[in-house]
Protein backbone atom coordinates (compact mmCIF):
# COMPACT_ATOMS: atom_id res chain seq x y z
CA UNK A 1 0.00 0.00 0.00
CA UNK A 2 1.17 3.54 -0.77
CA UNK A 3 0.53 5.94 2.11
CA UNK A 4 0.82 9.73 1.92
CA UNK A 5 1.30 11.48 5.27
CA UNK A 6 0.52 15.20 5.01
CA UNK A 7 2.14 17.46 7.60
CA UNK A 8 1.21 21.15 7.70
CA UNK A 9 4.42 21.71 9.72
CA UNK A 10 7.48 19.51 9.64
CA UNK A 11 6.98 17.81 13.01
CA UNK A 12 3.20 17.21 12.87
CA UNK A 13 3.24 13.78 11.24
CA UNK A 14 5.99 12.29 13.39
CA UNK A 15 4.34 13.54 16.59
CA UNK A 16 0.83 12.42 15.63
CA UNK A 17 1.52 9.16 13.81
CA UNK A 18 5.22 8.35 13.95
CA UNK A 19 4.47 5.00 15.59
CA UNK A 20 1.98 4.07 12.88
CA UNK A 21 4.46 5.06 10.19
CA UNK A 22 7.07 2.80 11.80
CA UNK A 23 4.57 -0.07 11.94
CA UNK A 24 3.43 0.43 8.34
CA UNK A 25 7.00 0.48 7.04
CA UNK A 26 7.68 -2.70 9.02
CA UNK A 27 4.71 -4.27 7.24
CA UNK A 28 6.21 -3.37 3.85
CA UNK A 29 4.03 -0.36 2.99
CA UNK A 30 5.54 2.64 1.20
CA UNK A 31 5.22 6.03 2.88
CA UNK A 32 5.71 9.49 1.40
CA UNK A 33 5.77 12.60 3.63
CA UNK A 34 4.52 16.00 2.40
CA UNK A 35 5.50 19.10 4.42
CA UNK A 36 3.97 22.53 3.88
CA UNK A 37 6.03 24.58 6.31
CA UNK A 38 9.32 24.19 8.11
CA UNK A 39 12.47 26.17 8.62
CA UNK A 40 14.20 23.06 9.98
CA UNK A 41 14.47 20.71 7.01
CA UNK A 42 17.43 18.83 8.49
CA UNK A 43 15.38 18.05 11.62
CA UNK A 44 12.49 16.69 9.56
CA UNK A 45 14.86 14.57 7.45
CA UNK A 46 16.64 13.20 10.55
CA UNK A 47 13.31 12.47 12.28
CA UNK A 48 11.96 10.52 9.33
CA UNK A 49 15.21 8.57 8.88
CA UNK A 50 14.72 7.15 12.39
CA UNK A 51 11.41 5.68 11.20
CA UNK A 52 12.58 4.49 7.79
CA UNK A 53 13.55 5.55 4.30
CA UNK A 54 10.73 8.04 3.69
CA UNK A 55 10.80 10.39 0.70
CA UNK A 56 9.72 13.97 1.42
CA UNK A 57 7.98 16.62 -0.65
CA UNK A 58 8.82 20.10 0.61
CA UNK A 59 6.43 23.04 0.18
CA UNK A 60 8.02 25.67 2.36
CA UNK A 61 6.80 28.89 0.77
CA UNK A 62 3.81 29.39 3.07
CA UNK A 63 3.86 31.52 6.19
CA UNK A 64 2.85 29.78 9.37
CA UNK A 65 -0.76 30.55 10.38
CA UNK A 66 -1.49 32.01 6.92
CA UNK A 67 -2.21 28.91 4.86
CA UNK A 68 -5.76 30.11 4.21
CA UNK A 69 -4.39 32.78 1.86
CA UNK A 70 -2.97 30.03 -0.37
CA UNK A 71 -5.80 27.48 -0.45
CA UNK A 72 -5.86 27.10 -4.22
CA UNK A 73 -2.09 26.68 -4.48
CA UNK A 74 -2.21 24.09 -1.69
CA UNK A 75 -5.01 22.22 -3.45
CA UNK A 76 -3.11 22.30 -6.75
CA UNK A 77 0.01 20.91 -5.06
CA UNK A 78 -1.99 18.13 -3.44
CA UNK A 79 -3.59 17.27 -6.79
CA UNK A 80 -0.12 17.06 -8.35
CA UNK A 81 0.98 14.80 -5.48
CA UNK A 82 -2.06 12.61 -6.13
CA UNK A 83 -1.15 12.30 -9.79
CA UNK A 84 2.54 11.61 -9.08
CA UNK A 85 2.15 9.21 -6.14
CA UNK A 86 -1.31 7.70 -6.62
CA UNK A 87 -1.59 6.90 -2.88
CA UNK A 88 -4.01 4.30 -1.53
CA UNK A 89 -4.31 6.03 1.86
CA UNK A 90 -3.85 9.66 2.87
CA UNK A 91 -3.17 10.58 6.51
CA UNK A 92 -3.62 14.23 7.49
CA UNK A 93 -4.80 16.36 10.42
CA UNK A 94 -8.21 15.46 11.80
CA UNK A 95 -11.03 17.64 10.41
CA UNK A 96 -11.73 18.83 13.97
CA UNK A 97 -8.19 20.18 14.45
CA UNK A 98 -8.57 23.85 15.39
CA UNK A 99 -5.08 25.05 14.38
CA UNK A 100 -5.70 27.31 11.41
CA UNK A 101 -3.02 25.73 9.17
CA UNK A 102 -4.05 22.20 10.11
CA UNK A 103 -7.67 23.02 9.33
CA UNK A 104 -6.81 24.30 5.86
CA UNK A 105 -4.69 21.25 5.08
CA UNK A 106 -7.40 18.88 6.34
CA UNK A 107 -10.03 20.51 4.12
CA UNK A 108 -7.81 20.64 1.04
CA UNK A 109 -6.77 16.99 1.51
CA UNK A 110 -10.44 16.01 1.43
CA UNK A 111 -11.00 18.06 -1.71
CA UNK A 112 -7.95 16.62 -3.48
CA UNK A 113 -8.33 13.01 -2.35
CA UNK A 114 -12.11 12.58 -2.14
CA UNK A 115 -11.75 9.30 -4.06
CA UNK A 116 -9.17 7.84 -1.61
CA UNK A 117 -9.24 6.52 1.92
CA UNK A 118 -8.37 9.30 4.38
CA UNK A 119 -7.52 9.09 8.07
CA UNK A 120 -7.33 12.18 10.31
CA UNK A 121 -4.58 12.06 12.92
CA UNK A 122 -4.99 13.17 16.51
CA UNK A 123 -3.21 16.11 18.13
CA UNK A 124 -4.93 16.40 21.55
CA UNK A 125 -3.84 19.98 22.19
CA UNK A 126 -5.57 21.03 18.93
CA UNK A 127 -8.57 18.68 18.90
CA UNK A 128 -11.65 19.81 20.81
CA UNK A 129 -12.95 16.35 19.97
CA UNK A 130 -12.08 13.42 17.74
CA UNK A 131 -14.07 10.38 16.71
CA UNK A 132 -11.79 7.52 17.73
CA UNK A 133 -12.83 5.20 14.93
CA UNK A 134 -9.50 3.69 13.87
CA UNK A 135 -6.79 2.44 16.20
CA UNK A 136 -3.33 1.30 15.12
CA UNK A 137 -1.84 -1.00 17.77
CA UNK A 138 1.85 -0.30 18.24
CA UNK A 139 4.63 -2.54 19.45
CA UNK A 140 7.41 -1.47 21.79
CA UNK A 141 9.81 -0.97 18.86
CA UNK A 142 7.30 1.27 17.08
CA UNK A 143 7.13 3.45 20.20
CA UNK A 144 10.92 3.60 20.52
CA UNK A 145 11.14 4.80 16.91
CA UNK A 146 8.41 7.39 17.46
CA UNK A 147 10.02 8.83 20.60
CA UNK A 148 13.47 8.83 18.96
CA UNK A 149 12.04 10.43 15.83
CA UNK A 150 10.32 13.23 17.72
CA UNK A 151 13.54 13.90 19.66
CA UNK A 152 15.21 14.88 16.37
CA UNK A 153 13.00 17.97 16.21
CA UNK A 154 15.49 19.88 18.36
CA UNK A 155 13.78 23.22 17.70
CA UNK A 156 10.67 21.85 19.45
CA UNK A 157 12.44 20.47 22.52
CA UNK A 158 10.88 21.70 25.73
CA UNK A 159 7.39 21.76 24.21
CA UNK A 160 4.95 19.60 26.22
CA UNK A 161 3.88 17.61 23.15
CA UNK A 162 7.45 16.46 22.40
CA UNK A 163 8.13 15.22 25.93
CA UNK A 164 8.91 11.47 25.80
CA UNK A 165 6.79 10.77 28.89
CA UNK A 166 3.82 12.52 27.30
CA UNK A 167 4.26 10.61 24.01
CA UNK A 168 4.36 7.26 25.83
CA UNK A 169 1.42 8.04 28.14
CA UNK A 170 -0.69 9.28 25.21
CA UNK A 171 0.01 6.03 23.34
CA UNK A 172 -0.60 3.96 26.50
CA UNK A 173 -3.98 5.63 26.98
CA UNK A 174 -5.01 4.85 23.40
CA UNK A 175 -3.61 1.33 23.72
CA UNK A 176 -5.55 0.70 26.92
CA UNK A 177 -8.75 1.45 25.01
CA UNK A 178 -8.14 -1.56 22.74
CA UNK A 179 -6.31 -3.86 25.15
CA UNK A 180 -2.84 -3.25 23.69
CA UNK A 181 0.30 -1.74 25.24
CA UNK A 182 0.33 1.24 22.84
CA UNK A 183 -1.77 2.68 20.04
CA UNK A 184 -2.39 5.74 17.92
CA UNK A 185 -5.90 6.80 17.00
CA UNK A 186 -7.36 8.27 13.82
CA UNK A 187 -10.69 9.65 12.75
CA UNK A 188 -12.00 7.96 9.64
CA UNK A 189 -12.67 10.76 7.17
CA UNK A 190 -13.32 8.41 4.26
CA UNK A 191 -12.76 4.67 3.94
CA UNK A 192 -12.94 2.98 0.56
CA UNK A 193 -12.92 -0.82 0.45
Amino acid sequence: MKILVVAPHGDDGTIACGGSMAKWIGQGHKIHYHVFYTVHQAEVFDALQVIGDIPITWEVEYEIRNFSENRQKILDMLLNEKKDLNPDLVVAPCPKDIHQDHSVISQEVLRAFKDRSILGYEMPWNNVSIDTECFVALGAEDMVKKVDSVSKHKSQSGKPYTDPDFLRSWARTRGMQIGKPYAEVFEVVRWIL
